[in-house]
């Protein structure tokens, strides 16, 4: 990505920042206020979709099974 002449990899989304990995291995820490309100180059999205990962904790007694399957009916 590019951001306000600045190019790197993002490495990390944050609830307050987004950390860049630059090319010359330096972490570039963007407050996401000056994200949202600044043009920013994507040069590595290929396909619109995005992989998220999420952690649920069950109670053992929970049925797995049936917990992965409510996700799915709701969506």
């Amino acid at each position: 990505m590019t951001f306000e002449g600045q190019s790197g990899v993002v490495e990390d989304v944050r609830l307050t920042y987004t950390y860049i990995r630059g090319g010359d291995n330096r972490r570039i820490i963007v407050p996401n206020e000056r994200l949202a309100s600044s043009t920013i180059e994507n040069f590595t999205i290929m396909d619109p979709r995005v992989d998220v990962e999420v952690t649920v904790g069950l109670p053992l007694e929970a049925d797995p099974d049936r917990a992965l399957e409510a996700p799915r009916r709701s969506g």
